[in-house]
């Protein structure tokens, strides 16, 4: 509408802003305010990268804290980032890992629950934290939405946290 880019993100969450530009209720103010909070947040997440790498538990938990809660919006990859990055540590503590649980779950909420790259992410949280049953259920989830090579690993991983339910 009026020759203006109104709408920069992920496909999953167009359909808020789309709607609200049909019935000329869309915020440009707002929308920009959000893109640029979403950016700042995201410039976090090397910072974040760093401290993971270099085992500074304490400056990781900060960063991921001033994303989650510091910032009037995230875009829906800086919440997979954040939550991968801390499952992919292999990290044991608790506070990073409950982290890394709440962004997926921004993620998945963010993503209109469609999402099945941000299921398999949550899905891979919840194992993290040792909780293979809410794994497993997400997992399922991730499948239903998925398709091809993502589908067949997903189906794997389902499979790995049913058995671990077992134990």
């Amino acid at each position: 509408r009026d020759g203006k880019v109104a709408y920069i993100g992920d496909p999953h969450t167009i359909d808020k802003p789309l709607e609200e530009m049909v019935n000329n209720e869309y915020d440009m103010r707002v929308a920009i305010a959000n893109y640029r909070s979403g950016a700042h947040a995201a410039a976090l997440l090397p910072e974040l990268d760093i401290a993971l790498k270099t085992n500074n538990v304490k400056e990781a938990i900060s960063i991921g804290k001033q994303v989650l809660y510091n910032f009037s919006y995230v875009k829906p990859n800086t919440y997979l980032v954040l939550s991968s990055s801390i499952t992919g540590t292999k990290t044991t503590n608790d506070e990073l890992l409950e982290i890394a649980l709440i962004a997926a779950k921004r993620g998945v909420a963010s993503t209109q629950f469609e999402s099945p790259g941000f299921y398999d992410l949550l899905a891979t949280a919840y194992a993290a934290k040792g909780d293979y049953i809410m794994a497993a259920a997400t997992e399922k989830m991730a499948i239903i939405y998925s398709e091809g090579e993502m589908k067949e690993s997903q189906m794997k991983k389902f499979s790995n946290y049913q058995s671990l339910i077992r134990e």
